[in-house]
């Protein structure tokens, strides 16, 4: 990727507005740090604000849509994808040349932002469906540990190291189902989510952190009920498991030591 105008080793780290509150869908006022030209996607620009309401895919979570619009000229543009730097840690917003022109995308413009309410929300509560089902696996005493998680709306499933007895897979399909739906039915109006983000030096001190983790990076970290232990996460997340409504275990697969929990939710936010 080539840059314009601001130097990359000067870019400030961009603020993901969306980790603290996942139910934000606007943004005023966001500005325009740099636009930047992809070497293989001639007819794209990279735009690198501030910060940013947008969730890039990642963590098993698809990115979420939307526009901006420049304040000035109220030109709306379309964000046709997202892209997470990680070395830069910064969110990269990509437009299409054909619908933005450079002076509508000038560095120090400001932009408002809105983001696709409705597809937000489906992947919130896809990825809080995917957390809800290893608080149910752990409860049970399922001896399985959780690896791999794809909350896409076309098949949303949790993989698993370990082993289950192939001959009671139904049985657990059942019991997981049955436990995952008392925890949203039991739940309390007041139990809400908790997402909290510690220094790593503290985190590692209050929390079983996995050994992955980056040392030179705080670690957010998410709790869907009061009773479960919480896991480090980056994705978007319901406010509250009752967004969820309610669980469908719809297959569990094992294979070389890999259990495949598929899941889904039913009904919808209105």
């Amino acid at each position: 990727m080539e840059s314009t105008n601001i130097q990359d080793n000067k870019l400030p780290p961009t603020l993901k507005e969306f980790l603290e509150d996942s139910y934000k869908f606007e943004l005023c006022d966001a500005i325009l740090i740099q636009r930047e030209s992809f070497q293989k996607e001639e007819n794209f620009y990279g735009l690198i604000f501030d910060r940013t309401i947008f969730h890039p895919q990642g963590g098993g979570q698809p990115s979420d849509e939307g526009e901006i619009e420049n304040q000035v000229s109220k030109k709306v543009i379309k964000i046709e994808g997202l892209i997470y730097d990680r070395m830069r840690d910064i969110i990269i917003h990509k437009v299409s040349k054909s619908n933005a022109d450079e002076n509508n995308l000038e560095p120090g413009n400001k932009f408002d932002m809105k983001i696709n309410k409705e597809r937000r929300m489906i992947n919130a509560r896809l990825h809080s469906g995917g957390h809800l089902l290893d608080i149910a696996v752990s409860k049970l005493g399922i001896n399985i540990i959780p690896s791999k998680g794809y909350h896409f709306e076309d098949g949303p499933y949790v993989e698993y190291t370990g082993t289950i007895d192939k001959s009671g897979i139904n049985e657990i399909r059942e019991q997981i189902e049955k436990v995952s739906n008392e925890l949203l039915q039991q739940s309390k109006l007041e139990d809400a989510s908790i997402v909290k983000v510690y220094p790593y030096s503290e985190a590692k001190q209050v929390l079983q952190l996995p050994s992955y983790l980056p040392e030179d990076k705080p670690v957010r970290w998410v709790k869907l009920t009061r009773d479960d232990l919480g896991c480090p996460c980056g994705g978007t997340h319901v406010k509250h498991i009752k967004d969820i409504e309610a669980m469908k275990i719809t297959k569990i697969t094992n294979k070389s030591k890999i259990v495949r929990i598929s899941y889904n939710i039913l009904s919808k936010i209105i």
